[in-house]
């Protein structure tokens, strides 16, 4: 196998990969209003144990309020934002750690040689999610989400995210 057929097969084992990650997102988010709506009409003030046997057994790994389960729970949410920045980290840490490497061997290159503006602009969301911190007047090359502050994730972002992987092309010093 030639070089570039080698380089696009790495390519399509990435995508693939951001294929199981989407697919993660979306089931995990579709499955939120379904386990919220079994607590139908408690009170806000009621409490939501999560652990391994009965509250009363003092195992509970998670306390909530059946109103912070609500609210975090609605569409783009913040049980969303959370789980969609957490698949960005992953993407991105695949990407670097695993892919971008694998790809630059296929070339005989080194992985920072290989740039791509997509990652780029996911690599500056995810030190945003990691660091807290962004660097002024940060833009993005591909993505048109406005990152300035505390920002949410919502469901069409990690969509549009998905839409410009499908079209992911990597640049090399060639």
């Amino acid at each position: 196998m030639d070089k570039e057929s080698a380089a696009q097969l790495v390519l399509s084992e990435f995508t693939h990969a951001c294929y199981v990650h989407y697919t993660c997102f979306v089931f995990a988010t579709l499955g939120i209003p379904m386990v919220t709506n079994q607590f139908g009409e408690q009170e806000e003030i009621g409490k939501v144990f999560i652990g391994p046997s009965p509250p009363e057994e003092g195992n509970a790994h998670s306390v909530i309020s059946v109103g912070d389960l609500r609210a975090f729970s609605r569409k783009d949410g913040r049980f969303t934002d959370i789980i969609a920045k957490s698949t960005i980290v992953s993407l991105f840490a695949e990407w670097d750690e695993h892919y971008r490497p694998k790809f630059a061997a296929t070339l005989g290159i080194k992985p920072n040689e290989v740039e791509n503006d997509l990652m780029g602009d996911v690599r500056k969301i995810r030190n945003l999610i990691v660091h807290k911190k962004i660097a002024k007047n940060t833009r993005l090359s591909c993505l048109s989400w406005d990152i300035d502050g505390d920002f949410c994730v919502t469901t069409e972002m990690m969509g549009i995210l998905m839409d410009h992987l499908h079209k992911m092309k990597t640049w090399t010093p060639f």
